[in-house]
């Protein structure tokens, strides 16, 4: 069974809103251009319709620091549409470029520039009544063009929305998902629903914990 997953309106927006915050994000609080900023967690949903203008409001707050470092972060962006308004909340975890070696050196696979994936789209390789296992292709792990070791959070999220078992995306009145752990895009990630409740795991860990409401 090969169907390949969709991209959604509301993923979009999680996009746009996390080019916002780190567009931003350094000068607001003083980080070293060298730090890399990760996402941690995500929580978009849809708020009362739009009265026809465009625009975007951006707040940040500290949510874990000790002493003068700054570990955490946190996002809140309403974006107004012509469609309807959106709040989107992050949480950035803020990682030391020197962590960030140490991290990616761990994960062994230190030539993912050069390794592309045997497919360019994901596939749902199979299902069952309570969920599915899906394999990462190419564009899975790109973020603006470029190969990553890892599938990016808001992939993920993609991934979440898009599944099988998916929630209209009329019907979508939110989505939030949390990370654990490393996604190695070369193996399979196995996806679990329990109503609008799901993970994600990968050799029996859990990568994401994610929720979807309807309304």
């Amino acid at each position: 069974m090969a169907t390949v997953l969709s991209n959604t309106s509301l993923v979009s927006i999680v996009t746009a809103a996390r080019t916002l915050c780190l567009s931003v994000i350094h000068d607001s609080f003083g980080l070293d251009r060298s730090v890399v900023i990760s996402v941690k967690a995500i929580r978009c949903r849809r708020m009362e319709p739009s009265t026809g203008g465009h625009g975007y409001d951006l707040s940040f707050e500290v949510q874990e620091a000790k002493g003068p470092r700054i570990d955490t972060v946190g996002a809140n962006v309403v974006q107004s549409f012509a469609t309807g308004t959106y709040e989107t909340q992050f949480s950035f975890g803020i990682i030391p470029q020197s962590f960030d070696r140490f991290i990616r050196l761990s994960r062994n696979f230190t030539d993912y520039s050069e390794l592309a994936m045997p497919h360019d789209q994901g596939e749902v390789l199979s299902t069952s009544d309570n969920g599915y296992t899906y394999r990462a292709g190419e564009l899975d792990r790109l973020i603006n063009g470029k190969r990553t070791d890892h599938i990016p959070a808001i992939r993920l999220l993609a991934i979440a929305i898009s599944g099988p078992f998916a929630t209209a995306e009329k019907d979508l009145v939110s989505a939030s998902i949390e990370f654990f752990k490393y996604s190695d895009p070369r193996k399979t990630l196995s996806v679990e629903r329990s109503g609008t409740v799901g993970v994600m795991k990968q050799d029996a860990e859990t990568v994401a914990r994610f929720e979807l409401t309807q309304g």
